[in-house]
């Protein structure tokens, strides 16, 4: 039996496309590096994980000269205004470029 080499995808009228197994599908996630903020327009989002003893777990963005829980709690004390806790032990920071480099900085004002 040979293996399936295409996959159907519906169109938004209706009609069903081939499209060949080695062409990425749009809805795959990326592979991301954890380490990078995500920047989106002029705003860069940083996100975090959190472990059920609310202790970072995972946060991007982060600075070489800091390590993960000192970093959430830098943005905590400088852009506490600019987190949204989610679901599921998550959050995110969404704040300018400006602001982010300007907490990021080595020696922060």
């Amino acid at each position: 039996m040979q293996p399936n080499v295409s996959s159907e995808v519906s169109t938004e009228v209706g009609h069903v496309a081939t499209v060949p197994a080695n062409v990425p599908s749009a809805v795959e996630p990326a592979e991301k590096d954890a380490s990078v903020a995500t920047a989106v327009g002029d705003n860069v989002i940083i996100m975090v994980r959190f472990r059920p003893d609310t202790t970072v777990w995972e946060i991007n963005g982060l600075p070489a000269h800091l390590d993960k829980q000192a970093w959430f709690n830098l943005l905590c004390k400088r852009a506490g205004d600019k987190f949204e806790a989610r679901a599921g032990g998550r959050g995110y920071f969404r704040l300018t470029r400006e602001q982010y480099e300007a907490i990021a900085a080595r020696n922060p004002n």
